[in-house]
């Protein structure tokens, strides 16, 4: 809002005043021939009917007169109070281009006065008025990023980061996610959390363009932010854990130097695929599964953690993951009457169960062999009942 406009409002909202109170009121008489701390008081005691009349003309005051009188600590003071007594009601009862006009006047506010107390208390109205927030966007955007307003105004770029979370874009959700866990940023750590985690499932398409860019590091950390967070959707989340598996197997490649490093986070995301029966997901299960098979085959993982990955897949790959479990519940009959070396009974149980869950009847000859073997009577039993769960 301009200068001018703003004085123009002033005459206005004063103007229409005026036609109520054609003698003036005692108060209004006191606002207009008071000093600043007269007019400050008027302001902090006027009766709720007078609320909106002297919130207003304060923050009119305030604003013209700041350029003349500098950083005055009682004009701050008047600026202050104009802020924090407007009504909400007589806010909500505005129409919108008035609720734009009260939210120029903030920002006219915020960008005169360095005071730390007025401009936490102009964030804080801005939030709980409900009023719009598009100017201060790009503002606080960039003092976000300022280092020297980090350092020097704590208080105020807590409210920063609170007020980002509740009027903040995709804009300041990258800006908000970068500052996690830097240095220069760790005390405010849990608010930069608190506040891009409110705006991460609009900003979705560009945490997927992020995942298929970043390297490990920045995928854990946007799991751990996203995905992990019980509270926002399961399509988001599933969504998150799909684009950090696929991006991890990528990572992995063909080689399993960093399985170690790699895999417990691709465990988690596929633990969340299978929770949430991620279908979609098929064809990046199955690539996940051959590469567990390969990694457990040369002891890079566990044959329980092998055995929760093939428990999951009757969630996620159905029907991707008959044949290739049949094959490889074949082999392991074939090396079981070689007396070859077997994997965990575990490994084995997770693969009957997996295909008894589906109930496909091309499992059936692999499944049927095993009743053929000197399996261990829980392998025996689990393949019985599978058996007589197929479906014809």
């Amino acid at each position: 809002m301009t200068e001018r406009r703003i004085i123009n409002s002033a005459l206005c909202f004063a103007l229409t005043m005026g036609a109520v109170f054609s003698e003036g009121t005692e108060n209004q008489k006191k606002f207009i021939k008071g000093n600043i701390i007269d007019k400050t008081a008027i302001v902090t005691n006027a009766l709720e009917s007078e609320a909106p009349e002297f919130s207003r003309n304060a923050i009119h005051f305030s604003i013209n007169y700041r350029p003349m009188l500098g950083e005055d600590r009682e004009l701050s003071a008047l600026a202050l109070s104009g802020v924090l007594t407007l009504p909400a009601v007589y806010v909500d009862s505005r129409n919108n281009e008035e609720q734009n006009e009260i939210s120029d006047e903030f920002y006219s506010l915020y960008t005169l006065f360095s005071d730390e107390t007025l401009r936490i208390a102009i964030l804080h109205r801005l939030v709980s008025l409900n009023l719009p927030g598009q100017k201060f966007l790009a503002l606080l955007n960039q003092q976000l990023q300022d280092k020297k307003i980090v350092s020097e105004f704590s208080a105020l770029s807590k409210t920063i980061i609170s007020t980002l979370g509740k009027i903040g874009n995709s804009d300041s959700f990258a800006i908000l996610f970068s500052c996690i866990d830097k240095k220069e940023y760790s005390v405010f750590n849990e608010e930069l959390k608190e506040a891009a985690s409110a705006l991460m499932e609009d900003s979705l398409s560009q945490l997927v363009v992020s995942i298929q860019r970043e390297n490990f590091q920045q995928c854990k950390k946007i799991f751990d932010l996203c995905a992990k967070n019980e509270k926002k959707s399961k399509n988001f989340r599933a969504e998150i854990a799909e684009n950090v598996l696929s991006r991890t197997i990528i990572l992995l490649g063909n080689s399993d130097s960093e399985v170690e490093k790699i895999f417990p986070l691709q465990k988690e995301a596929f633990a969340i695929l299978a929770e949430q029966k991620r279908t979609k997901a098929s064809h990046t299960a199955m690539i996940f599964f051959n590469n567990a098979k390969k990694f457990y085959q040369n002891g890079k993982i566990s044959g329980g953690d092998f055995a929760s990955i093939i428990k999951g897949l009757p969630y996620v790959a159905p029907l991707n993951c008959v044949a290739p479990l049949g094959e490889y519940l074949q082999e392991i009959n074939d090396k079981m009457g070689k007396s070859e070396k077997l994997p965990d009974e575990s490994v084995i149980l997770s693969i009957i169960n997996s295909l008894g869950a589906i109930g496909d009847k091309m499992a059936f000859d692999s499944l049927l062999s095993v009743t053929y073997y000197n399996y261990s009577e829980a392998v025996l039993k689990a393949a019985r009942d599978a058996l007589a769960g197929l479906k014809w």
